[in-house]
């Protein structure tokens, strides 16, 4: 570990100009022991509201706190581009990603630090988010809670993946697998493009460079969903990007569960699968509207999408998966090959 000892914590911020404030007031509230050294780096992306200007005036009325608050641009759209952004600008071992909607408590910061350093093993953290509907809630809560981060992560050690809100991560293995040529397939969310899963596709990389990826229910916080995003379109395009994007992850995925088979014939099998679940779905829509007379329930609707998102991510994404697992052997096989050197 050549980074010094402390925590960054890294928001990536696209037009977040009104759930700023309330994010920053919950980090100046965090209790950090005196010699636990921690930055804030604020990652403006490609924002067209004002969301420096708000991060600006806000950092002001905490100012005597003495934390180091920082603002950096990163132009290029696209969240896996400002948390790279942060990583490169970060100046601790330890990274915080806390998401413009994410409240963290008060010892959120001061315990993840203690975590992390007590167990070197530990590649990857997360804590346990709650959603809070911003009111007038539109929507019932427990469907935003399927699309949302929300609730203990207890799949963490055994999937090896958490969601991006409140994660904890080491820079220097971060470094390391981009020292060795080491990209990224997914590019995060960007505008109308709802491709997601770097936050799951850091921790797997991290797992097959043999760390764990650990959560804890200590690490609580609370998950504002805006009004705007509490909507059945919301979840029913959630439906379809989720499965989307959830194919670009197989590289890993095959590497991880050490599949018998090629990726290829992995992504035939499951083409099959899906295509033949999709058409049940939607002969199961079809006879419901045709002789019941009763329109598709949003879990209908969601189910076919996300059969829908699987086929068409792999038709149309198939041999990018398979040239990007390869590259990710390629890059394991760099890091073994230096470490050993």
């Amino acid at each position: 570990m050549n980074n010094p000892r402390g925590i960054s914590v890294v928001i990536c911020c696209y037009n977040c100009a009104l759930r700023l404030p309330e994010t920053i007031r919950h980090l100046a509230q965090q209790e950090v022991p005196a010699h636990l050294p921690w930055e804030i780096w604020i990652v403006n992306n490609a924002s067209s509201d004002n969301t420096v200007q708000v991060a600006i005036n806000e950092w002001q009325k905490y100012s005597s706190t003495g934390i180091e608050f920082n603002i950096v641009d990163e132009p290029t759209p696209g969240v896996l581009n400002a948390r790279i952004k942060g990583i490169n600008c970060a100046r601790y071992e330890y990274l915080l990603f806390c998401d413009d909607d994410n409240w963290l408590n008060p010892s959120y910061v001061a315990t993840a630090f203690e975590i992390m350093d007590a167990n070197p093993e530990i590649g990857a953290l997360g804590g346990c988010g709650e959603i809070v509907a911003e009111e007038p809630i539109a929507i019932d809560e427990t469907l935003l809670s399927r699309l949302n981060a929300n609730g203990p992560q207890h799949w963490a050690a055994t999937d090896h993946w958490l969601y991006s809100a409140g994660m904890t991560i080491r820079k220097s293995i971060f470094m390391e697998l981009a020292k060795h040529g080491w990209s990224l397939i997914t590019t995060g969310r960007t505008g109308t493009n709802f491709l997601s899963g770097e936050d799951a596709e850091i921790c797997f990389m991290f797992y097959l460079r043999g760390y764990q990826i650990a959560a804890n229910n200590r690490l609580t916080f609370k998950h504002l969903i805006p009004v705007k995003r509490q909507s059945i379109k919301t979840i029913i395009d959630m439906a379809f990007w989720l499965s989307y994007s959830y194919y670009f992850l197989y590289g890993y995925i095959a590497l991880i569960n050490k599949e018998p088979v090629s990726l290829n014939d992995l992504s035939t099998r499951l083409l099959k699968s899906h295509s033949l679940s999709l058409l049940r779905s939607l002969q199961a829509v079809m006879m419901q509207v045709l002789k019941k007379g009763k329109r598709p329930t949003l879990e209908q609707r969601c189910t076919v999408l996300r059969h829908y998102g699987m086929v068409s991510s792999i038709i149309k994404n198939r041999k990018q998966v398979i040239n990007h697992q390869q590259h990710i052997q390629q890059v394991l096989n760099s890091v073994k090959q230096g470490a050993n050197a």
